[in-house]
């Protein structure tokens, strides 16, 4: 062979090669569309996930705020109860303390109805001195 027909059948192979190479190309070129494309997703999910950290951040605030009240609620809650429970026993003290002095104005009532009725029993026997007297103090001596 010579050097022309060589000539010729590389350009030839070279000319097939290309020809079977450009879908190829195509394809590289379309792969390379997505894995860009898939870049600008990753990104995008990097933002979102950027954004989901700043987020769960910011509830990680709130949430230490939220324990934070709630505590205070809990020993506000303690205290209230605490002095409920005070009130309750100075309110039976004072109940107590009630029923006693109750029975105390029983007595003084009963007590002084009898205090009444030795009196009137004392008026009237006052009443029969006065009248022996008058009636001696009458009669020539």
């Amino acid at each position: 062979m010579t050097l022309n027909m060589n000539e010729e059948l590389l350009n030839s192979i070279r000319a097939i090669i290309k020809e079977e190479l450009k879908p190829v190309k195509v394809s590289i070129h379309n792969m390379e569309d997505d894995i860009n494309s898939m870049k600008g997703d990753i990104n995008g999910l990097k933002d979102g996930f950027d954004n989901m950290k700043v987020d769960i951040d910011s509830m990680k605030g709130d949430i230490k705020s939220i324990k934070t009240l709630q505590e205070e609620d809990h020993l506000i809650l303690k205290a209230l109860e605490h002095k409920a429970e005070i009130n309750k026993a100075e309110h039976d003290k004072i109940i107590n303390n009630l029923a006693h002095l109750n029975g105390k104005i029983t007595n003084m009532k009963n007590t002084l109805k009898s205090i009444k009725e030795d009196n009137k029993s004392i008026i009237e026997v006052l009443g029969e001195h006065e009248i022996s007297i008058r009636t001696l103090k009458r009669r020539p001596v």
